[in-house]
């Protein structure tokens, strides 16, 4: 095979691997539909989860290949909060449409899923096929570097960058995940009407100010990007710490909840043109999917690493140490993204690229 043709096949293989991936969605999500015992269901979330880890990191390769750097974070966005448009719209349908009375109807749900899920990936595969990214880099020298992790991990803007984000991951989404409904469901605000609201005010939040914030923030340096995100993250759990406390009554707890989640879907805007936009910015073609997919990766490990460590906080005795840890690692995940800025080369920190002023 020439030189020529292996730079070819790279530079479509994200795509190939992003619709691979959302069969393995769809056929997990078509298998839950039909389970009806154990082992079935079991087998149709191994399919569910194979199918996500190569979709996210490969399609962040794709986007990149499909669009110019200076327009990548703008992408980036745009695809999060649309993202989020379609969450809010599935959860509505979910919620109008399931119920534990008609166990039947969650198969159906499951079944619009798994087809909608083939479906799109029929359309990426003819969709991207033939155009500009699909063999952008096919003669970049630089595309037949042989990849390796090892390399990639060599790279100290990346790991610093990586550290970041993972910092913001256990101190902050991965908080979402159970251990702050756990928390507020101790206060006075913590019924399951407001826990359910706060949640709908995070997408809402993210649905309105997403486009907003990228647009406001494009000559904002990345790295600031970052720090205002660990900022708003902790301003989130300092008013779900203010509505636990004694004496507050029930209807300005639930205000101060919804207003918590709120504020964290902002803090959100702030990280999605960063999280997808610096890794690819700092990888070469021939790395790119090893940088991507150590991007991706942050987001499991703090599923493992911040529900454990809340439900150490929160069956302490004291269930406030919860507030005060992930706040205190918020701030301190902004000082790292602080010094992650100072070295960061000018491609990584800007949407285009340009000569720092100092």
């Amino acid at each position: 095979m020439s030189a020529e043709r292996t730079a070819e096949l790279r530079a479509f293989n994200a795509t190939l691997v992003a619709v691979f991936g959302l069969m393995l969605q769809a056929g997990g999500t078509l298998v839950l539909a039909v389970a009806r015992e154990p082992v079935m269901g079991g087998t149709g979330l191994a399919l569910l989860s194979m199918g996500n880890s190569m979709v996210w990191p490969s399609l962040n390769g794709s986007v990149t290949y499909q669009v110019p750097a200076e327009r990548r974070s703008r992408a980036f966005a745009v695809r999060f909060g649309l993202m989020n448009v379609g969450i809010g719209a599935g959860s509505l349908i979910a919620a109008a449409t399931v119920s534990v009375e008609r166990p039947a109807s969650f198969r159906y749900v499951y079944g619009i899923d798994g087809v909608s899920t083939a479906l799109f990936a029929v359309i990426l595969l003819v969709g991207v096929r033939g155009t500009v990214g699909w063999t952008a880099h096919a003669h970049r020298p630089n595309a037949l570097a042989a990849p390796s992790y090892r390399t990639v991990l060599q790279d100290k803007h990346f790991v610093g960058y990586l550290v970041v984000l993972l910092g913001l991951a256990v101190f902050g989404s991965a908080q979402t995940e159970g251990p702050w409904a756990a928390f507020v469901a101790l206060g006075p605000g913590g019924t399951a009407q407001v826990i359910g609201f706060a949640f709908a005010a995070n997408t809402l939040a993210i649905i309105v100010f997403q486009l907003p914030v990228e647009r406001l923030t494009r000559s904002v340096r990345r790295s600031r990007l970052l720090i205002l995100c660990a900022l708003c993250g902790a301003a989130a759990w300092v008013l779900t710490g203010v509505a636990s406390l004694a004496g507050l009554s029930a209807a300005w707890a639930a205000v101060l909840v919804v207003s918590a989640l709120g504020v964290f879907g902002v803090s959100e805007t702030f990280l999605s043109p960063v999280i997808k936009a610096m890794p690819n910015a700092l990888a070469s073609d021939g790395l790119r999917g090893r940088y991507n997919s150590l991007n991706s990766a942050t987001y499991p490990v703090s599923k493992f690493l911040g529900p454990p460590l809340a439900g150490v906080l929160l069956g302490s005795g004291v269930p406030a140490s919860w507030v005060v840890v992930v706040t205190l690692g918020l701030l301190l995940t902004a000082a790292g993204a602080a010094l992650l800025g100072r070295g960061l080369p000018s491609v990584a920190e800007f949407s285009v690229f340009r000569e720092p002023t100092g």
